[in-house]
């Protein structure tokens, strides 16, 4: 016993590290929800929708602070979904809940939604965070570009092998919005 804890302090001494599988925060800190097609199409790709968000919020969790319990629904909307990349996302400037809608018809969805679903849960999860702790995802135009700024970043902190996205923007809100009532970002 002594020796196990004598090799692991060592090992922390020259650079090594002991990781822990982030905790299990789901029903605690989040809910999944996805629609049926939105699973359908994943699971026709390969993918289990449910199990990649979860284990992509509980990452990015384990590294945010957070209150209360936040909505995570996935569902299919090539309209919402950035077409370079075929995922998009939404959180409530309100409540912190997110949004993150698919394009199912994506040549190499399993890919996509592999790349991109992780990447989406820290960005949106990100704004949530500062939603809901604070200081909030901001008013102004300045306010958001540090807020769509830091979000980016934080996904690269989370997920450090995601691809650049830099210039992959939104050109228009979600489509049941007016301008301004809602924030729209990748």
């Amino acid at each position: 016993m002594r020796l196990a804890a004598g090799l692991a302090a060592i090992g922390l001494l020259v650079g090594g590290s002991t990781r822990h599988p982030p905790p299990n925060l789901a029903g605690k800190a989040f809910t999944v929800t996805v629609s049926a097609d939105a699973r359908s199409a994943a699971e026709r790709s390969g993918v289990n929708l449910v199990e990649l968000v979860a284990a992509s919020a509980n990452k990015t969790l384990a590294l945010l602070p957070h209150q209360g319990l936040m909505v995570i629904t996935v569902s299919v909307d090539a309209s919402q979904a950035i077409p370079e990349i075929g995922v998009g996302g939404y959180t409530d400037p309100k409540g912190g809940n997110v949004d993150l809608w698919i394009d199912p018809h994506r040549a190499r969805l399993r890919q996509v939604l592999e790349t991109w679903i992780p990447a989406s849960v820290a960005h949106e999860l990100d704004h949530s965070s500062r939603i809901r702790t604070g200081p909030g995802y901001g008013y102004t135009l300045g306010e958001a570009m540090v807020s769509e700024g830091l979000a980016d970043r934080f996904v690269y902190q989370v997920f450090p092998h995601t691809p650049p996205s830099h210039g992959i923007t939104r050109s228009r809100p979600p489509r049941s919005t007016g301008i301004g009532s809602k924030h729209a970002c990748c």
